[in-house]
């Protein structure tokens, strides 16, 4: 007998509840990858049009199996103190709608950071923690650490200035002007010989002879020779130099290019010593053990005897002791950066509310960066844009670092897509994108109307038109056709044993449900036992929800029970 073929049709209608959005829930503040160390923090979302509430979750691990936080609110901003400093946390959020929720977004990361939080760190001075007039001289700065290695000057004649403003982005900074200079209690017993020293710095070299931005070693002035480790400003314009004297020669000196404002960090093992600017390498030697005196002290902005006097301004400057793991001066580094330098913002997702034409806007991630390139290759400041659609930029700042971001630009519209891009073979999809009156849909197929059949495989989208024949275009979908149900095959007719079982023979590993003859019972078995004479038949689904029904038409029963 025939096999025979009976197709049950399912149609995916488009409902109000359960479907995905033409719109995304993205993260708008605080930026992804920012550092800081501040633990209160306020997390935004991008507004989605039609949304009732925002979801926010926070977690210490990228796949959010160990969530921090999890809330819904109204509002799109959500004020959350997070518990650990010195933690990479990462956060994403989704939008609900009447009956209806897009996916989460894409996470942001938030570093939570500070160098004091690190156990190498001896030394943090920051102009940013000074609360002086201005142009009032500084005869104590207070040393950030965990170790209150302040540094102090009781000369009025050695003492820098605070300048409240004119650093850099217009920050407060401690001005040293070639004669000034600065004692700490750190000596190289807390940095001995043979340990690392490491500093990160952030302030600008005037030109000058050399002068030492901090100096731990003996006194030029004693005999022999000075021995040191130092960091200071070169004869050529403003450049930093590294450096290590051991009594007759240099162990090491490296220099970064000359430049205005940058973040310097310099490690300096007893065999080797690093340089970086702005996080790139710079140069790499070979150093030796430095053979300062017990007792000497770290001065800052001079050398042991106030002689090498620093000619410069200085927002920044972290000493570490005892690390060479060059990803923790890099993190600092990005601290520092994020402190002084604001994220690329081109603010929140915008929305056109009234019709399509004359939508001209203009974009602009702030001022001051050093270079801009735009998503759409124009490299200004600022771009006006008239179309509807997603814009990035990216900027370098004045330290060299890139920064990113994103905004979308569309109408004030919810439309709806299709929850899958399949169709069963034999049935069909309702796209219903729900456009509001006033507007017409003009369908790729060249068909008009609110909504569309789709029967077969392809490419399909629509453009929403408004009353003066502005138009936005929809994404685009790719639909195809599952033939899942003209596939699955059971077998030709046979003769079988008692208890001998049938099974598919064509589409077993797509199926994913089974119902034998009828019977209506969830979570059959891949098989049927036969046990008389007869047609046999099931029904399959696929995991697609396709579902097909295939019969042996006839199966003769043997009496004999041999296999």
């Amino acid at each position: 007998m025939k096999n025979l073929l009976k197709i049950i049709a399912t149609v995916f209608f488009l409902i109000e509840g359960g479907l995905l959005l033409g719109q995304t829930s993205s993260c708008y503040q605080p930026k992804n990858n920012l550092y800081t160390a501040d633990t209160l923090i306020t997390f935004s979302a991008n507004r989605v049009a039609g949304a009732v509430s925002y979801r926010f979750q926070i977690s210490s691990t990228n796949d959010f199996s160990n969530i921090q936080h999890d809330t819904t609110l109204a509002a799109r901003d959500v004020l959350l103190q997070l518990p650990n400093i010195n933690t990479q946390y990462y956060w994403r959020t989704k939008s609900y709608l009447i009956g209806d929720s897009t996916n989460w977004s894409s996470f942001f990361i938030l570093n939570l950071f500070s160098p004091k939080n690190i156990s190498n760190t001896i030394l943090w001075l920051s102009s940013k923690n000074i609360n002086l007039p201005n142009n009032t001289l500084v005869d104590s700065w207070n040393d950030l650490s965990n170790y209150s290695y302040h540094a102090t000057q009781a000369n009025s004649a050695l003492k820098p200035l605070y300048k409240i403003n004119g650093g850099v982005r217009n920050n407060a900074y401690v001005d040293f002007v070639g004669t000034d200079g600065m004692s700490t209690a750190i000596n190289n017993s807390d940095i001995p010989n043979d340990s690392t020293l490491g500093f990160i710095s952030l302030n600008i070299n005037r030109n000058q002879g050399y002068g030492a931005l901090f100096f731990l070693g003996n006194s030029g002035s004693f005999a022999p020779q000075y021995a040191a480790r130092t960091a200071g400003s070169s004869y050529n314009n403003g450049a930093m130099r590294f450096l290590g004297y051991n009594g007759s020669i240099f162990t090491f000196d490296l220099q970064t290019p000359n430049s205005s404002h940058k973040i310097i960090t310099g490690i300096n093992t007893k065999l080797t010593a690093k340089l970086f600017s702005s996080g790139i390498p710079m140069s790499t030697s070979i150093a030796n053990i430095i053979p300062v005196a017990a007792g000497a002290t770290l001065k800052i902005g001079s050398n042991q005897d106030f002689t090498d006097n620093y000619n410069g301004g200085v927002h920044e400057l972290i000493m570490l002791k005892n690390t060479s793991d060059t990803s923790i001066y890099h993190k600092i580094e990005k601290f520092i950066d994020c402190r002084y330098v604001p994220r690329a913002n081109l603010g929140g997702n915008i929305f056109k509310y009234n019709g399509f034409c004359d939508s001209t806007v203009t974009l602009s991630p702030g001022s001051g960066y050093a270079s801009y390139v735009w998503s759409t290759l124009e490299t200004s400041p600022t771009i006006n844009v008239s179309s509807f659609g997603t814009y990035s930029v990216t900027v370098v700042d004045e330290f060299g670092y890139l920064h990113f971001d994103q905004i979308d630009y569309k109408p004030n519209l919810n439309l709806r897509y299709p929850t899958a891009n399949f169709i069963c073979s034999g049935d069909s999809i309702l796209w219903n994108p729900q456009v509001p009156s006033g507007y017409s849909v003009h369908w790729s197929d060249g068909s008009i109307g609110p909504i569309k059949y789709i029967n077969s495989g392809g490419s399909f989208s629509f453009e929403v038109v408004d009353a003066f024949s502005c138009a936005y275009q929809s994404d685009t979908i790719i639909f195809n056709i599952d033939n899942y149900a003209q596939t699955v095959y059971l077998g030709a007719d046979t003769s079988l044993c008692v208890d001998n079982l049938i099974a598919l023979q064509i589409g077993a590993a797509e199926t994913v449900g089974y119902d034998w003859n009828g019977t209506s019972t969830i979570g059959q078995p891949p098989f049927w036992a036969v046990d008389t004479t007869g047609n046999y038949f099931v029904e399959t689904t696929n995991i697609n929800g396709c579902t097909s029904t295939r019969y042996d038409s006839y199966c003769h029963f043997r009496t004999s029970t041999n296999r």
